[in-house]
């Protein structure tokens, strides 16, 4: 089951024009073009200049975060999973947010930078949104 869900998170991700990113500074340096150009208009509302590499950002994190969102059934057991048991985003969490969430830990932690993208994503929404179990 765990192998489905990698198989799926990586199809999701390699579906995303950032997907081309092959290390962590790669996506932050999109992330932080992103935050420069980013201006709230509302809580589900946003401006964004016309930098291709913002949008390569947005796209990402919004296919992680569609697929955080997603309950999968065990074929097995009939139980529902969630893709990522150990992050539990909370409902309607927007996606600038976690870009924050990524650029923040991503800064502080340079060591990571050359890893894939999803381990260091992963690692930063598990500190930010930890699951209670």
């Amino acid at each position: 089951m765990r192998l489905g869900i990698d198989l799926i998170f990586g199809c999701v991700l390699a579906t995303t024009p950032a997907a081309a990113q092959s290390t962590t500074n790669e996506l932050l340096s999109h992330c932080e073009t992103f935050l420069r150009n980013y201006k709230a208009l509302g809580p589900d509302t946003f401006q964004l200049a016309r930098e291709p590499e913002a949008y390569q950002c947005y796209g990402y994190m919004s296919a992680v975060t569609q697929f955080a969102y997603l309950h999968l059934r065990d074929t097995t057991t009939g139980a529902e999973r969630k893709p990522f048991e150990f992050v539990c985003l909370p409902p309607h969490v927007q996606v600038a947010q976690l870009i924050r969430i990524f650029v923040n830990f991503s800064q502080q932690h340079p060591e990571r930078l050359n890893e894939q993208p999803p381990l260091v994503l992963l690692t930063a929404l598990w500190q930010a949104f930890p699951c209670n179990k």
